[in-house]
């Protein structure tokens, strides 16, 4: 019993699938095709880095107005600002608004 599973344990085995099947289906390209698909993706990798330009230059506005609204606060409010959001940076962005750092209302 066990010399025969050896035996069928050493036989070569046969593979499902064949070299062709590996092949893709698609031939090769012509040269304007190869022209085409080029372009294709210069246009989408020129449209992506306008894209990122477009949003690194509207987070630069935002920031500089960001720092204008802080900058017009009085001394007094930045200094106050300036210590507490170290802690508490979320203050502003929660849904029940400004100063509702705490957390939930028990």
């Amino acid at each position: 019993m066990i010399a025969l599973i050896c035996l069928a344990l050493a036989t070569p085995l046969q593979a499902e699938m064949g070299g062709e099947d590996y092949r893709s289906g698609a031939g090769a390209l012509s040269a304007e095709e190869r022209a085409a698909a080029r372009a294709r993706l210069a246009e989408q990798i020129a449209a992506e880095r306008a894209r990122a330009e477009e949003a690194a230059r509207r987070a630069s506005e935002d920031a500089a107005r960001l720092a204008a609204e802080r900058a017009a606060l009085p001394r007094a409010e930045r200094l106050i600002e300036a210590r507490c959001r170290t802690c508490h940076d979320r203050a502003r962005s929660t849904p029940r608004g400004w100063g509702h750092w705490a957390g939930p209302s028990r």
